[in-house]
């Protein structure tokens, strides 16, 4: 899957290292090898290459793409998937979760829905948002940030790790609610918490929360919010792809989405 952001050389090492396992000096060993993509997705990642270096780098370029046989959908699901476009935050988060103040309790409802975002910092606004309009009442978790080098105290005080927002770490002041959506950043008990599961806030304590587990990648629901341009490769298509129904909502403030796609890697 996603063969276009492979580089050639590296289906050249599989064609050499095929035919030797197999003692067979057709292409590929004799083997038949699937690949799947889309050129006006991705690219290789070359980096701080220019669009040249990345068209001689693509698949289309090495020696064996003569062999390939190209095979074409004759139905684009994506193309289905046209979504609805608004111009407002408030609206998108109506969209997605209508009934959010009256059905927020049931696992099922955050299982299928989901807004989704570029980057972190409109996803922590995401979550201020939506959980402002939970009606159960607030409690914020505070962490506790120290300094394992004790000769290292006087230059990082505490004030200055709590204001550390590093990726992949909660926040210094998590807020929660009942019924509000949280999901694992390791894995802690697996198979029951482990990393990217999805669970549904059920009661808090002083010092722990109760969870249930509403894991679901596959969304029927689901909100782009597209304030902030997508910076990853195919980033955009793979948040259009994680919903199975005709319930796409994306937030463009613009009304438009720029598509940058290098032409020459599609002839």
């Amino acid at each position: 899957d996603e063969a276009t952001m492979s580089h050639k050389c590296s289906l050249q090492a599989l064609d050499i290292t095929t035919r030797d396992l197999k003692s067979n000096n057709n292409i590929l060993g004799g083997a038949a090898l699937l690949l799947a993509g889309d050129f006006q997705e991705t690219l290789p990642i070359i980096p701080k290459g220019t669009s040249t270096e990345k068209i001689n780098a693509c698949l289309k370029q090495s020696l064996i793409w003569s062999h390939v046989q190209l095979k074409q959908l004759t139905i684009s699901m994506r193309s289905l998937l046209t979504g609805q476009f608004t111009t407002h935050p408030h609206d998108l988060f109506s969209s997605v979760y209508s009934n959010l103040t009256t059905e927020y309790i049931k696992p099922e409802l955050l299982r299928d829905m989901a807004v989704l975002a570029p980057t972190n910092a409109t996803v922590n606004t995401l979550n201020y948002d939506l959980l402002s309009q939970l009606p159960s009442q607030e409690r914020c978790y505070r962490s506790v940030d120290t300094v394992t080098d004790p000769d290292q105290v006087t230059h990082f005080p505490t004030e200055f790790l709590n204001s550390q927002d590093p990726p992949r770490l909660p926040p210094y002041k998590l807020h929660l609610k009942v019924g509000c959506p949280v999901h694992p950043l390791h894995n802690l008990n697996a198979p029951i918490l482990y990393n990217r599961t999805r669970h549904v806030v059920k009661q808090m304590m002083d010092h722990d929360t109760a969870i249930n587990k509403a894991q679901g990648q596959s969304l029927k629901v689901v909100g782009l919010d597209h304030r902030t341009s997508c910076f990853s490769h195919g980033q955009f298509y793979v948040g259009c792809s994680r919903v199975v129904h005709p319930d796409l909502f994306i937030y463009v403030p613009e009304g438009k989405i720029k598509n940058v796609v290098y032409k020459a890697g599609l002839q």
